[in-house]
């Protein structure tokens, strides 16, 4: 499972963590700062990076698996 942990960073830097971390600030700015709103707003994130980040990083690993080089 570390294999496709160290996997996902890079995926996740496509996506761009710093575009949807500051729109998450930006819509938390337009409700007044509400600190009942920090753990909705990056709780969406968290499921919005691993709903697209897990299935590649599976998808890449049994790819890997299938045309491995045998030395």
């Amino acid at each position: 499972m570390a294999r496709s942990c160290a996997r996902a960073t890079p995926l996740v830097s496509l996506l761009g963590v710093t575009e949807l971390v500051t729109l998450s600030r930006q819509a938390m700015e337009a409700e007044s700062n509400h600190p009942s709103l920090l753990v909705p707003f990056y709780g969406f994130a968290l499921i919005i990076f691993f709903a697209y980040c897990c299935p590649i990083a599976r998808l890449t690993l049994s790819v890997e698996k299938r045309f491995a080089v045998k030395i």
